[in-house]
């Protein structure tokens, strides 16, 4: 070997295909670790804000309710009314329902609406219970509501708010049939 190339030998930087290899290597591990972690992460994080979203709405209205004297109602829907379906995803509104027919007209006032939750998060209320309805006294007509949260997570983190008539919001696991229903929407 002569020394102009044992000094180039020396001299030369850079690094060989199996040193780019095991980079390459080691970066899918980390990345394979990492990334569903975080993604379980987002997605705690979307529910958590749902969840706190729906309190919010429901406390207010409550709230609302019992200070003016006045029947609010809490449902799906946009601006132009309630959805009438059990489907809470696409967002939700609470007004004033000054004539009590649970449907928001011309002249009722929208307090506050929701709008649609983040991709990958669902909302499920209970059948044949597509509305709240809190009345002056601070209670809301009808059974207990229930809601079912859920996430790309899966069913297993499924949660589910029961509204009891008497406005108490409480937190649950959700049973199998909702949450397995609830991420299949998603």
């Amino acid at each position: 070997m002569t020394a102009q190339l044992r000094r180039f030998r020396r001299t030369a930087r850079g690094f060989t295909l199996i040193d780019m290899l095991i980079a390459v290597i080691i970066l899918g591990l980390v990345l394979g670790i990492a990334i569903p972690g975080v993604t379980h992460a987002v997605a705690r994080v979307r529910s958590v804000s749902a969840r706190t979203a729906l309190t919010v709405a429901l406390f207010d209205a409550h709230r609302i309710a019992t200070v003016r004297g006045r029947h609010v109602v809490v449902c799906a829907g946009t601006d132009t009314g309630c959805s009438g379906g059990t489907d809470w995803s696409d967002g939700w509104i609470v007004f004033i329902d000054d004539d009590r027919d649970r449907q928001l007209g011309p002249k009722e006032h929208v307090v506050q609406r929701e709008p649609e939750l983040p991709r990958g998060v669902g909302l499920h209320g209970t059948l044949g219970r597509s509305r709240v309805v809190y009345q002056p006294n601070g209670s809301n007509a009808g059974s207990n509501a229930t809601f079912t949260l859920c996430d790309r997570r899966g069913p297993q983190d499924a949660e589910r708010l029961i509204l009891a008539n008497g406005g108490r919001l409480r937190r649950d696991r959700a049973e199998a049939g909702p949450a397995v229903a609830c991420v299949a929407g998603l």
